[in-house]
């Protein structure tokens, strides 16, 4: 889905002062602040106050304004920001703080391997081990699980993470957060949550690699006899001299004006 405009979201015009988008924005954090709303609106509250922050720390910054102004979101993609995202996670259970067991209980030795977590099982003249199959490898058993989590010792929850967008990231790539990926089992350390990057259609701009593409109108006078004419670039506006007797579809490169 495309993204909403900035100014819409904070409901102020497009010259607004950064008075005046400030005052905006505090109306509205406000307003749709979580702790203030509460049931069936929570989660409503919370996308429009994520969407009015997001709004506010990209036009209260002039760079990130002035970008934002001349190329949409995707100018400001080419630049890098941060960004949040909200993703579901695996957090210990508070009920039973991760062991499984209903509060009173605790797990006890499996009775079939004896804590081994494996068995021994003979085929003729050979002997095999296996993974019990009453405690999966873990060598003890729940016979009270907890009623929050079932036994699983973590319940899912839905989480919020800062991610820095580096510059000239293109579509399709990945970014690795170390550490926020699913729990380990058995104890064992948490693993990586990779981020992969779709960006959105930009209504000027043409991405190929890190360089730009743009098609610029040009009126058949200047075409035929030639002359000076301004090509949008990510940094502003840039002035190229056109040749006499330039064909429509004629490509010029600008150096070092790409992502």
């Amino acid at each position: 889905m495309a993204k909403r405009d900035f100014y819409e979201i904070l409901g102020v015009p497009k010259n607004a002062s950064d008075e005046e988008i400030k005052k905006a924005y505090r109306k509205l954090a406000m307003k749709h602040h979580p702790d203030r709303n509460q049931g069936d609106a929570t989660a409503a509250a919370e996308v429009k106050f994520k969407e009015a922050k997001e709004a506010y720390e990209m036009l209260s910054d002039p760079q990130k304004r002035a970008t934002y102004d001349q190329h949409g979101p995707a100018g400001v993609a080419a630049n890098g920001k941060d960004a949040q995202i909200r993703i579901p996670s695996w957090d210990e259970c508070d009920t039973c703080h991760g062991t499984g067991a209903k509060a009173g209980t605790k797990p006890i030795t499996c009775t079939t391997c004896h804590g081994a977590g494996a068995v021994q099982m003979r085929q003729g003249f050979f002997s095999v081990q296996q993974t019990c199959p009453q405690c999966q490898g873990k060598g003890k058993i729940i016979p009270d699980p907890c009623t929050a989590c079932h036994g699983q010792g973590k319940i899912k929850k839905q989480k919020t993470l800062e991610v820095k967008i580096p510059a000239g990231i293109d579509d399709g790539m990945r970014i690795r957060s170390t550490g926020n990926g699913e729990p380990g089992t058995n104890g064992g350390p948490a693993g990586d949550l990779y981020i992969e990057i779709r960006l959105r259609k930009h209504d000027i701009f043409e991405r190929e690699g890190d360089d730009l593409h743009c098609q610029v109108p040009v009126s058949m006078t200047t075409a035929a006899l030639g002359g000076e004419i301004d090509v949008p670039t990510l940094q502003g506006k840039a002035t190229i001299d056109l040749p006499e007797g330039t064909q429509s579809g004629k490509t010029f490169r600008l150096r070092g004006k790409g992502v």
